[in-house]
């Protein structure tokens, strides 16, 4: 005896949108992993650009250069295809931080040589990732 289950379901074959599906978040990823790098070279050309002053201490950007110990203290590293990192080594200039962040009741202020570049890039960055992206999207096609 047979029964009767109702309408049958027609099951629509995805495998299709899956394939499309991984090549856009593989192509997303590269978009991004290109922008980060991008942005950790131009973060560190502008931090060192505020590093190359003259050898006259003004307490302003950009900031002195005069023994090149912080300058030669800016560093670079990715964490991963998405997080990169442009830092000063306190090992190779112990006064890094003094001069980023200021001392107080001193009347030299802070001169955030790190935290300017990034201001400074933000925009550049933000677009190219755009363009990035969209770029590695438009190449998997329609």
């Amino acid at each position: 005896m047979m029964y009767n289950k109702g309408p049958v379901k027609k099951l629509v074959d995805t495998h299709g949108w899956d394939i499309k599906n991984i090549a856009v978040q593989k192509a997303i990823q590269a978009g991004i992993s290109k922008a980060v790098d991008f942005g950790i070279e131009e973060i560190f050309r502008e931090a060192a650009k505020n590093l190359a002053g003259p050898v006259d201490n003004t307490g302003k950007m950009p900031i002195p250069r005069i023994s090149k110990n912080l300058s030669s203290s800016l560093k670079w590293f990715k964490v991963s295809p998405e997080v990169g990192a442009v830092y000063s080594d306190g090992t190779v200039a112990i006064y890094n931080r003094a001069v980023h962040d200021g001392i107080p009741g001193t009347k030299r202020g802070p001169r955030r040589f790190l935290t300017d570049a990034v201001r400074v890039k933000r925009t550049l960055i933000k677009d190219k990732m755009e363009k990035e992206i969209i770029s590695e999207v438009q190449k998997v096609g329609r």
